[in-house]
């Protein structure tokens, strides 16, 4: 985790709402899950009007991803958060959470 990224002011603010001090950012657990809808690919030039690649980006969503040609922008729904944050070892890509209630 970037830390240092953390204070960047648009980021820090997000913290902030959420009541996060940078050196309280929960690390090594999840704390929300989430329905993957779509991968968005981001074309060589989006539009500086909208930043559009078949939807909109608005609001603090700009200052969250790398949207550099060729990345992807995930599309998310149903996001729940967790009432308390859960241990679990991240791994690189996507990988399904057991999240051990099963």
């Amino acid at each position: 985790m970037d830390k240092e990224y953390c204070e960047y002011p648009p980021i820090k603010r997000a913290l902030q709402r959420h009541g996060i001090k940078n050196e309280d950012l929960p690390l090594g657990v999840v704390i929300a899950t989430a329905e993957l809808v779509e991968c968005h690919l981001i074309p060589n030039e989006l539009s500086a009007a909208g930043m559009e690649f078949g939807k909109k980006l608005e609001g603090d969503e700009l200052y969250f991803g790398d949207f550099m040609d060729g990345r992807y922008a995930w599309e998310l729904n149903t996001v729940q958060v967790l009432l308390e944050p859960v241990p679990a070892k991240g791994q690189l890509s996507l990988w399904n959470w057991d999240d051990g209630s099963n």
